[in-house]
């Protein structure tokens, strides 16, 4: 076996150019600026809330959204 040589050979290495196409570079910035929570845009219930108060948000919120009508009983 012969003996590794010490340290790199940076003769023939070159960094290669970014390359920033389309939005995937700004979608990746929204993305780790929405990890930052100091700084985060509200959500979007969180600026209905804002908007309407928080009893019609819940209202519409729950009206909208996916989950099953829990059963009223009328008599």
């Amino acid at each position: 076996m012969s003996r590794a040589r010490e340290g790199a050979d940076t003769r023939t290495v070159t960094a290669a150019e970014p390359q920033i196409r389309g939005r995937g570079a700004e979608l990746l910035l929204d993305h780790c600026e929405a990890l930052d929570t100091e700084h985060r845009r509200p959500t979007a219930r969180e600026r209905l809330e804002r908007l309407v108060g928080d009893s019609l948000a819940r209202l519409l919120i729950g009206a909208l959204s996916n989950r099953r009508p829990r059963s009223v009983d009328v008599d």
